[in-house]
């Protein structure tokens, strides 16, 4: 083969050859420089390039990852499915065995273990359901729980103790003094003197009811009830005890009382000053004698804000009410019987009144 037929020989190689890198291993081959200029001035050619771009693997993988990206939206079980026959299609069209028979079963168990790869990964890249409303409340609860435990694990209230018959005691009643601080707001601290008892009163338990008036019945001067619900307690999340001649200071603005007695207060100054003439807390005050172990239950009304009625059972310390004496049956001391009232008909009377 002369020098001008080798020429056009390369020639042709070089048109039918797509890849630069065929072209450039055919003039090396050869030994031809024209082919080698050829295949450059090839390469410049736009047409080449974009070839080269489309055949690029990374771009082939970026523009899979897009797709698969949107398909995962779609449903993540069909791109697994799709990730899976495009493996198996390609493990196929490469041809990794010559013989026929050979190639049919190797074929097949390569689809077979691809399945059980792709079975196994499921559990571990499958979506999360969305928890449902009662998980969501019951995660809810949970962590109040363990913030507040006292609102979902109160102790119990002492029930009656009746003493052995050959153990009772003559005694007379408690004589414990009940009293509340008459400060504002910030000052709230329930008083309970046993300093001239003559016996130790103990498993004492708070426990209060919020109830409101009716305001037809505030503005003619008279007391209904419009609605009454228990608060999250015992406001007193221990029970406690008081010794012979002892006084115990409670303040209800710290800890769960606080947070019980005014998680419902208006933020608004003017919705506050509205709620303050209708708003009423009830204290239930639960304790057991112990020279007799007979339980007694006291039952106290106040104001949570003191701005208007400080006490119900004392309004003329706010200067709001008539001059009558406490216990009167005038407005607006018949606030107080109306409530305690409802507070005997709310809690029951399995437990004996103690009136100072």
């Amino acid at each position: 083969m002369d020098s001008s037929q080798r020429h056009r020989f390369i020639q042709q190689l070089l048109k039918l050859a797509s890849d630069p890198e065929r072209k450039r291993l055919a003039a090396d081959l050869f030994g031809d420089h024209v082919a080698v200029e050829s295949s450059k001035s090839t390469e410049s050619r736009a047409p080449t390039k974009v070839s080269i771009f489309w055949g690029s693997t990374p771009v082939w993988g970026a523009i899979g990852v897009l797709i698969g990206a949107i398909a995962s939206q779609i449903s993540l079980k069909l791109l697994l499915l799709a990730v899976w026959a495009t493996l198996w299609v390609e493990f196929v069209r490469v041809g990794f065995f010559p013989s026929y028979l050979i190639r049919r079963i190797c074929n097949t168990a390569v689809g077979i273990a691809l399945a059980v790869v792709f079975i196994l990964m499921w559990p571990h890249i499958k979506p999360k359901e969305p928890a449902t409303l009662d998980q969501q409340a019951d995660v809810v609860i949970n962590r109040a729980a363990k913030k507040f435990p006292w609102l979902t694990n109160p102790p119990k209230e002492p029930g009656p103790k009746t003493p052995p018959s050959s153990a009772i005691i003559v005694s007379g009643l408690p004589k414990l003094k009940i009293s509340l601080t008459s400060g504002k707001r910030d000052d709230r601290t329930l008083i309970l003197d046993n300093t001239k008892g003559d016996s130790q009163l103990g498993n004492f338990l708070i426990n209060g009811l919020e109830c409101y008036l009716d305001m037809k019945g505030v503005v003619n001067a008279s007391a209904k009830i419009d609605q009454c619900n228990s608060l999250p307690g015992p406001l007193n999340f221990k029970p406690f005890d008081i010794e012979k001649g002892a006084t115990k200071r409670f303040n209800l603005n710290e800890g769960q009382s606080a947070i019980a007695i005014h998680m419902h207060d208006p933020k608004d100054e003017a919705l506050r000053s509205f709620d303050d003439m209708r708003r009423y807390i009830c204290l239930r005050i639960i304790f057991t004698q112990s020279a007799t172990a007979e339980t007694f239950v006291h039952y106290l009304v106040m104001s949570p804000y003191g701005d208007l009625f400080l006490l119900a059972e004392q309004p003329e310390h706010s200067g709001s009410g008539p001059p009558l004496k406490p216990g009167g049956e005038g407005w607006p001391y018949s606030i107080v019987k109306v409530i305690k009232e409802e507070a005997r008909n709310f809690y029951g009377t399995q437990f004996r009144e103690y009136q100072p």
